[in-house]
């Protein structure tokens, strides 16, 4: 089977700790609504859409969770583990009640930090201890990893593969085998016209835009 991923960060009027570079990423509710319309009128048997959420951010829980329930989908969200509990960010209680809902857990690290740019020690430190943290809430081990900013190399998958990390989820674009170990996802930002997300929600994407998405994953896993 195919799957389309799709990357979101946060739905509604994004709140003050927000930086002006992340505010592009947040989705008005229609327009996510408008995203899920497409998706349920676009996957087949062989080839799905899959939304996910990054940083963990309270929309999570108070904006998108009610429209996926409605949409009677499921979604995938990765946690920033030191930020769990902070003003704005999930707590605890609330990444209960996401899996309790039925949607998946995973982590996107400990901090928000490039993952390229640490030693071995402090990126395994990373990747366990939000592992560690999820896994206690949910009381089920955490296997799936975003690295933060979508930023990873060979050396990162490498320490990913050691630490037994089951799936990587990057942001690539393009899409893939549902039995791949590396999962391309496609990033939605307030200026991506709603024809774009159609076009590519649909399969419609160009040759050269597929090449593009193959390029950029081959050059990351060889750094």
């Amino acid at each position: 089977m195919k799957i389309l991923y799709l990357c979101l960060h946060g739905l509604g009027t994004p709140p003050n700790h927000i930086t002006e570079s992340e505010q592009r990423y947040w989705l008005s509710s229609e327009r996510f609504i408008q995203i899920l319309q497409l998706c349920q009128k676009y996957q087949t048997q062989s080839r799905r859409i899959h939304v996910t959420f990054d940083d963990g951010n309270k929309s999570d829980v108070e904006i998108a969770l009610p429209i996926i329930q409605d949409f009677r989908f499921t979604a995938t969200f990765f946690v920033i583990a030191n930020m769990i509990g902070k003003p704005g960010f999930l707590s605890r209680t609330n990444i209960a009640d996401l899996r309790q809902a039925g949607m998946i857990i995973g982590s996107h690290g400990a901090a928000h930090v490039n993952w390229t740019t640490l030693e071995y020690a402090e990126l395994a430190e990373q990747i366990n201890r939000s592992v560690n943290i999820l896994s206690d809430i949910t009381k089920e081990p955490i296997k799936s990893v975003a690295p933060p900013y979508g930023a990873y190399n060979r050396r990162v998958l490498g320490v990913l593969r050691k630490l037994s990390i089951a799936e990587v989820y990057t942001t690539d674009g393009g899409e893939s085998r549902s039995d791949t170990w590396l999962k391309p996802r496609l990033s939605l930002s307030q200026g991506t016209p709603l024809e774009e997300i159609e076009m590519r929600i649909a399969g419609r994407a160009g040759w050269m835009d597929r090449l593009r998405c193959l390029a950029r994953s081959h050059v990351r896993r060889h750094q």
